[in-house]
């Protein structure tokens, strides 16, 4: 298959999964209230919900590096798309926040996996490649609070399980499809670096990008 099929494929799932990862943003109000959620608690469940994604990113992109985790590329957003959705389902405040943090880690997952794999597809267009994939999980910035939003207005909280099955199949098929494809590209020998050989004159330029 084309590299460029093959990027479509990793756009896409890159839709999916920040879409997905945006589905509760227009909800925080809704939630608090169907689920009786003091201040305080809303601010413990949106401080985990965020830092989920942020922490588990660094753990898997470790895991990328040292043994390769392709399989994330199915795995990962089919997570994110059952756990997020299944969140207006949660009985209790406690089952909310334990379906957003294991929605959060596949989002985290997926990011690091999907991004390197990505730039690799055309080593010598890696700069558009990764715009690209990018605009593929803006735009799914921008649907997600829309379709969550529309959802919960028709249906109420419970009407997300709607996304549930959509979401899943699409993720099971671009992910399959992303994984076979991306194969026979990224069949090279990965060599190993350890954190000081990583950082080795590097502190500097590494902390600017990260602020």
């Amino acid at each position: 298959m084309p590299a460029y099929l093959s990027l479509l494929c990793l756009m896409l799932l890159h839709t999916l999964v920040d879409g997905f990862a945006m589905f509760v943003e227009p909800l925080w109000p809704t939630f608090r209230e169907e689920l009786g959620l003091s201040r305080n608690d809303l601010l413990l469940v949106m401080t985990f919900a965020a830092l989920a994604p942020s922490f588990s990113q660094v753990g898997f992109g470790y895991l990328r590096d040292r043994f390769g985790t392709r399989f994330l590329l199915v795995f990962a957003p089919v997570m994110t798309a059952l756990c997020l959705s299944l969140t207006g389902l949660a009985p209790s405040g406690m089952a909310f926040l334990a379906l957003l943090i294991l929605g959060g880690i596949a989002i985290g997952a997926f990011h690091p996996v999907a991004a390197v794999t990505a730039g690799e597809l055309i080593p010598e267009r890696r700069t558009r490649c990764l715009a690209l994939f990018m605009f593929g999980g803006t735009s799914g910035l921008a649907l997600g609070p829309v379709v969550s939003g529309h959802l919960v207005h028709w249906f109420d909280l419970s009407g997300l399980v709607w996304a549930t099955v959509p979401g899943v199949l699409l993720a099971v098929g671009l992910g399959i499809l992303a994984h076979q494809t991306t194969g026979e590209r990224q069949r090279t020998h990965r060599q190993t670096a350890s954190l000081e050989e990583i950082f080795d004159g590097r502190v500097c330029s590494s902390l600017l990008l990260l602020a």
